[in-house]
């Protein structure tokens, strides 16, 4: 599925149904979802004052265009593109499907402190509820380190709940090892490898990737005995 987003379009989001849950602002940014060559909806963002990176996210997708996790790539991937690290949304409390959805893809409701907080300052109405997902593409950097050693010793690699990977050294593994484990360090991410320039979205990684690491890597070194 290539998903990509591209200039905006009023006339398009009015054709949309129920196209007025898009809140069209001048510090705004907006985008057409387009999915394998079709115009699937829109999404944009409203930075949030005082708050760095951060933005209320919205989002409007045609009806044949959901439930097929649509939603949480075009997020990942608008948060990547500017660089944001907190995205905010607010659902009405009778909307579960829109809940179960962002749940699924990383949102997190607000604690009940936060919440009473925003509807005490009138930010918040009590038929609603306001959701917040963080990131952290400074694991990217790790990767792409690790990618430029690869590829600059002319190496394969193949993204996966495994792969197969040959080097040049046993200094070379050692050197993919050690950005291994400090990417671990750094914070949950997607065990595999990724291509330098157009890393992957954490919710494009499959399970088996993220929840089993260590197996991947023992593969990885059973063929270094010899070493």
């Amino acid at each position: 599925m290539k998903i990509e987003l591209t200039d905006f379009d009023e006339d398009f989001l009015e054709s949309l149904q129920d196209y007025n849950q898009i809140e069209i602002k001048p510090e705004g940014t907006y985008h057409i979802i387009v999915v394998n060559s079709q115009k699937a909806g829109v999404v944009g963002f409203i930075p949030v004052k005082n708050e760095k990176r951060t933005g209320f996210v919205q989002i409007i997708l045609k009806d044949n265009f959901r439930g097929l996790g649509v939603m949480a790539l075009v997020e990942d991937l608008l948060a990547k593109k500017y660089n944001l690290e907190t995205l905010l949304t607010t659902i009405k409390k009778d909307n579960l499907a829109s809940i179960r959805t962002h749940e699924k893809s990383g949102f997190k409701l607000l604690d009940t402190k936060e919440l009473n907080d925003l509807r005490e300052r009138g930010f918040l109405k009590e038929n609603e509820l306001r959701f917040r997902k963080n990131f952290d593409y400074s694991q990217w950097t790790i990767f792409s380190l690790s990618a430029i050693i690869f590829l600059s010793r002319g190496c394969f690699l193949k993204s996966g709940s495994s792969f197969i990977i040959s080097v040049a050294s046993l200094r070379d593994a050692c050197i993919i090892l050690i950005f291994f484990i400090a990417s671990i360090a750094k914070s949950l991410i997607p065990h595999c490898l990724l291509p330098v320039r157009t890393p992957m979205p954490l919710s494009a990684i499959s399970n088996s990737a993220r929840s089993k690491p260590f197996l991947a890597w023992a593969r990885f070194f059973r063929r270094f005995k010899d070493f």
